[in-house]
């Protein structure tokens, strides 16, 4: 297995890596790593002001960057060399750093012993048993692994106690959960006064929740929701959890079963550029877990210019509650399938198209006094093309370009809507 990244700082504590050392050791897989950074330069550089400063503290910069540079690799030398894998580093040639690991793979010596029973006793406590392969011969240098935990291999880790651990849990996993099966759609928005934020919404099947029925007849679940952003280097960011309580009566569950629920959540971001957006579902009932990713890039709003930042599928017209901006909650629609949240449409119907949020670069006229809110928004012209397969899409209702949103209140908000069949 070959590892690629630039850090692995948020999983450096050593027993975490042992663990995950043991269950590729155990799986009989040689984890070797890539930092694909190449070589990296720790000294000043001419973004560094150092007009006044001394010789040591330029010094410092140099080994402060070292040291981050260091601190940002430790996590994929010690899985490498626990697992008898390579760590290549300052290697500009992916290519060439790819070649060197496949070459290494070519010959092994298989060695093998049997511990003692005690060893996998679990009365004795989990401890680390250390391994040591030493060569008679000098000049050579061998790699092994570096040990295991006494462990038996039927030994199952214990399930997440709380919900709040099986919602972390789900969310710091790379892998989807489907036992609750979403869709994940993530649109950007920007509205007084809570800023810049990412309208996430959700499609969740209802077949995979397991409604209580009450004596009434109806249908109710309590339903959680966790939503977090990464950023580019994988840290956490921002994130938002909610609770919703369901219930449906005896007439609506039927309908429910067969379209499904739209929900919506508001996650703020406070900086524009790429994040990754993680949402997991929790079905209070069953303790079911789902799961999904999607990644956006959230446009930068502080330039005099106008900024693309969304753009909306739907059938007829963009429904106002599934609308970038629209409040949190649940969202109706009578047929899901043609919100912007799932965007499957039956043949002949007409779509919406929506770009949403567009900036307008007249914020610093008017602030300087030679604007005002009410002066008319000049026309633009803006060209949209939609293809399916081998056919092209034009506008069913001619529209004009670009028209001022009334529904958000901004003078500076623009947006674009062509309609399509």
């Amino acid at each position: 297995m070959i590892l690629f990244s630039e850090s692995l700082e948020g999983v450096s504590n050593e027993d975490q890596l042992r663990r995950l050392a043991d269950d590729a050791n155990r799986s009989s897989v040689v984890i070797s790593a890539v930092d694909p950074r190449g070589l990296v330069y720790t000294g000043p550089t001419a973004e560094d002001n150092l007009s006044r400063s001394s010789p040591q503290a330029i010094a410092r910069i140099s080994g402060q960057r070292t040291q981050q540079l260091i601190a940002s690799q430790n996590g994929m030398v010690m899985l490498s060399q626990k697992t008898g894998g390579l760590f290549i580093q300052g290697n500009n040639d992916i290519p060439a750093a790819l070649q060197e690991v496949i070459d290494d793979g070519d010959g092994y010596y298989l060695l093998g012993y049997q511990p003692e029973q005690s060893t996998f006793d679990e009365k004795n406590g989990l401890k680390f048993h250390s391994i040591a392969v030493r060569l008679k011969r000098p000049g050579l240098h061998v790699r092994s692994r570096t040990g295991f935990y006494g462990a038996p291999d039927t030994r199952k880790a214990p399930p997440p106690a709380t919900k709040q651990q099986q919602l972390v849990q789900a969310l710091v996993s790379p892998f989807s959960t489907g036992s609750v099966r979403v869709r994940l759609t993530t649109l950007f928005a920007n509205a007084e006064p809570q800023g810049s934020f990412i309208n996430v919404l959700l499609y969740i099947d209802a077949h995979d929740l397991a409604f209580k029925q009450e004596d009434d007849g109806s249908r109710s679940d309590l339903l959680d929701v966790a939503a977090v952003t990464f950023d580019a280097d994988g840290h956490q960011v921002d994130g938002v959890d909610r609770t919703y309580r369901l219930r449906f009566p005896r007439d609506a569950y039927d309908d429910v079963l067969k379209k499904g629920l739209v929900y919506s959540a508001h996650v703020p971001v406070k900086k524009a550029g790429p994040y990754q957006m993680r949402v997991v579902v929790r079905d209070d009932s069953n303790q079911q877990i789902g799961s999904a990713t999607q990644f956006i890039d959230v446009p930068d709003l502080s330039k005099d210019r106008l900024v693309l930042s969304g753009i909306m599928l739907a059938a007829d017209r963009p429904q106002s509650s599934a609308a970038p901006a629209a409040a949190e909650g649940a969202v109706a629609a009578d047929d899901p399938d043609s919100t912007p949240a799932v965007r499957i449409f039956k043949g002949g119907t007409e779509h919406g198209l929506r770009l949403s949020d567009l900036e307008c670069a007249r914020r610093q006229r008017y602030e300087a006094g030679t604007g005002s809110a009410d002066t008319p928004v000049p026309r633009r012209s803006a060209g949209i093309r939609v293809n399916a397969r081998a056919s092209q899409f034009r506008p069913a209702i001619e529209s004009e370009a670009l028209h001022r949103s009334r529904e958000t209140g901004s003078p500076w908000r623009l947006c674009h809507a062509d309609r399509y069949r």
